[in-house]
């Protein structure tokens, strides 16, 4: 199996330095707690709180839900209304909430994110997201200063609006092409079954330290490492933030090193 968007781990990395520079920033404010909250059945969830919270502890700080899946109360069951046990029980002991939700439908989110604005009102409660909150539901006064780890941020190409999964998606075809052209190539030598022979060699070309196919972003090729996950260089993986502009609330993309104000 191969990835060609970034490995969450990335995103996850990329929140903890944000913590990191925040906590430097502000001694007297610190984010050394903080509630996931993700779905049950959601592997995208579990592995997400799994890992960050093996990353957050590297850095010293707590991952206050139950290491017990099973009597987590963050880990919301789709349509149950568990939301504000998680908020009253756990997440009001934090500095800040990660959501994890699966779908931007799911539909305890609101719950969520109009109890932490209670929260906020009597002490800042920080507000994170996966990628799966990089959508234009969570734009709002509600979740004004969330930072939210994606992939890639919005772009226009040739006048048209890109997101990261269209743009993967886009990348994905461009390596399935090219590694289909050159397993072609090699089979048509070979007399054997020409289908099986292409399976075969398109699974040893996409995984040859060789490989390389144009991304959409020109110099961020296509690339995968002995685990089938994309090699990334410099463009991919940034972080974006809610912010007021104008008369709307957008997803300002974060510089190194910069925060959410």
């Amino acid at each position: 199996m191969f990835r060609v968007a970034p490995n969450d781990r990335i995103a996850i990395d990329q929140i903890v330095q944000y913590i990191i520079q925040y906590n430097k920033s502000n001694p007297n404010n610190l984010i050394s707690s903080i509630a996931v909250i993700y779905e049950k059945n959601s592997r995208y969830g579990e592995l997400y709180k799994q890992y960050f919270q093996k990353a957050f502890e590297h850095i010293n700080g707590k991952v206050i839900n139950n290491k017990d899946p099973n009597q987590d109360e963050c880990r919301i069951s789709i349509g149950a209304a568990v939301a504000i046990d998680c908020m009253d029980k756990v997440a009001k002991n934090a500095d800040a909430l990660l959501l994890v939700p699966s779908t931007e439908k799911s539909v305890y989110l609101d719950d969520v994110i109009n109890e932490r604005n209670n929260i906020d009102k009597k002490r800042k409660l920080h507000l994170f997201g996966g990628d799966s909150m990089y959508k234009q539901p969570f734009l709002s006064q509600k979740t004004q200063g969330m930072v939210v780890a994606v992939p890639l941020a919005n772009f226009t190409l040739n006048g048209l609006e890109m997101n990261w999964r269209a743009a993967m998606s886009y990348d994905a075809t461009q390596a399935l092409a090219k590694g289909v052209e050159m397993a072609s190539i090699k089979c048509l030598s070979k007399s054997v079954q020409f289908d099986k022979c292409v399976r075969q060699e398109l699974q040893s070309i996409l995984s040859s330290a060789s490989f390389k196919a144009k991304g959409i972003l020109g110099n961020e090729t296509v690339q995968f490492d002995n685990f089938g996950d994309r090699k990334i260089k410099d463009k991919l993986g940034v972080l974006v933030c809610v912010k007021h502009q104008g008369d709307q609330y957008i997803f300002k993309p974060l510089k190194p090193g910069e925060l959410c104000s």
